[in-house]
């Protein structure tokens, strides 16, 4: 009997999904790889933040981190390339497009090519303005330090925006290692070299933003170059024909993708803005807590993303039935993981924000009951991953961004500003606004996919082989 009950909550038969060009796809082989490239793509923030704490007693904390938050908006905007793509792939492997598929992979790369021009320009143009919106007082010394990091920030990211749409390529074709692999070793140059900067070498601050950047730009080209090498190494197909078909397929799939995670990211920058005017070590424990967290929803958040690959292929083989009981499964195993990794940091949360921060005990009074209230953030947020990835691959985009958008708007933005400023319950007030926004939104997602309307999203084939997607 127990056996039973065990057999239906884990069926290790929907670990694999092998697609008709004999492609095997493994959750496990793809969430590690994914799970490892997320950790490195977040960890450098987080030794950065860590070492700006000590480096001139925590003066360029807001100077790096307020920019960061900008800048993680314009990569999350450009990110609708990667993901229209991810969906689009995943559903034409899986129906055995072969052709469609080269096709879609070089109308991606010239589509991020224009786009990341036009965004990273306007960006760059309008930075001062973005840093006052952003809560930064312009009379303040920081502020110029803030307009310089984020300009040129953003220019050493330039260059390596349509790495991302490789990387999503290799995912889809089974070598999500790379990926990881790339980021790795441009992190640790990043990682060592920031820390050479500021504690070796003794850069004097007028010169650090300028170092942090061109490290950047040093570290990025080393993944550049990673990623392109196995891509051609690999041999993935693709043509180097614009096909305004194709572009228009990646945006129809992407963008509204994208707009879910562009809401969560600039209702994220509005909270933090809200917390600038409540004092620097408020808005300090939120940026403290927040890189905290990330580590422990990064691997609900890969397996929501080996999820979509998965599924996508299952529902392009139109094996609906298993990509269900797929999607159920990892659904379940995410909000266990997230629920028992957030109460472990809640446990040991003091001397974590003591040795990474050099927290005062200021700081680690706001955080201890913020890491409680995580619990039930990561709970939802679980759901959120599984369920808005889930979703996307088999083409139901609309429902998750007006949820998102919706929901970001009024329990995010709007109860963290009633919470945390109208009724004075700072940070932790703010905290209970996100878990309001994540039990929110996962609630729906998986409504939405428990009631089964997502099974009538037909793809046809005869449009397929024209290039229209639909």
């Amino acid at each position: 009997m127990k056996r039973k009950k065990i057999g239906r909550f884990f069926d290790k038969s929907l670990l694999v999904v092998t697609d008709p060009t004999g492609t095997r796809l493994h959750l496990i082989g793809l969430t590690v790889p994914i799970f490892f490239e997320n950790v490195c793509a977040n960890l450098i923030g987080l030794l950065q933040t860590s070492m700006a704490a000590y480096y001139q007693d925590g003066y360029f904390v807001l100077i790096t981190s307020v920019p960061n938050q900008l800048v993680n908006l314009v990569l999350s905007l450009l990110a609708m390339v990667s993901v229209g793509l991810s969906v689009l792939l995943s559903i034409r492997l899986g129906m055995g497009e072969r052709e469609e598929s080269r096709r879609l992979l070089g109308s991606a790369l010239y589509v991020i090519f224009g786009l990341s021009l036009v965004v990273c320009a306007m960006a760059i143009g309008f930075a001062r303005p973005f840093i006052q919106w952003m809560g930064l007082d312009a009379q303040s010394g920081q502020f110029e330090y803030a307009v310089l990091y984020f300009r040129l920030r953003l220019a050493a990211y330039a260059a390596t925006y349509w790495v991302g749409v490789f990387t999503a390529a290799l995912r889809c074709y089974g070598y999500p290692k790379i990926g990881f692999a790339a980021s790795l070793v441009s992190n640790a140059v990043n990682a060592i070299s920031t820390y050479a900067a500021m504690f070796l070498f003794r850069v004097p601050p007028a010169s650090i933003v300028p170092w942090l950047c061109g490290i950047t730009l040093y570290s990025e080209g080393i993944k550049v170059a990673i990623v392109c090498v196995f891509f051609a190494k690999r041999k993935i197909p693709v043509s180097f024909r614009f096909d305004k078909r194709q572009a228009a397929d990646i945006f129809r799939y992407g963008f509204p993708a994208s707009v879910a995670n562009i809401a969560y990211t600039v209702s994220q920058t509005v909270t933090g803005a809200i917390l600038v005017g409540l004092g620097d070590d408020v808005y300090k424990t939120k940026q403290y807590v927040s890189q905290i967290v990330y580590f422990v929803y990064v691997m609900g958040l890969s397996i929501g993303q080996a999820n979509s690959v998965m599924v996508g292929r299952e529902f392009g083989m139109d094996d609906k039935e298993r990509a269900d009981r797929l999607h159920r499964q990892n659904l379940r195993c995410v909000v266990l993981i997230n629920v028992a990794l957030s109460l472990l940091l809640a446990l040991f949360s003091e001397p974590l924000m003591r040795g990474l921060f050099n927290a005062d005990d200021r700081i680690s009074e706001l955080s201890r009951a913020v890491f409680f209230i995580d619990i039930a953030v990561e709970a939802g947020r679980g759901m959120n991953h599984v369920g808005q990835n889930g979703l996307n691959a088999v083409g139901d985009v609309l429902f998750t961004t007006v949820v998102s958008v919706f929901s970001c708007w009024t329990c995010s933005v709007g109860g963290a500003y009633l919470f945390a400023v109208v009724l004075h319950g700072g940070l932790t007030g703010m905290w209970c606004a996100f878990a309001a926004d994540e039990l929110f939104r996962g609630f729906l997602y998986y409504t939405r996919w428990r009631r089964g309307k997502w099974k009538t999203h037909e793809f046809d084939r005869a449009k397929v082989k024209r290039g229209n997607l639909s």
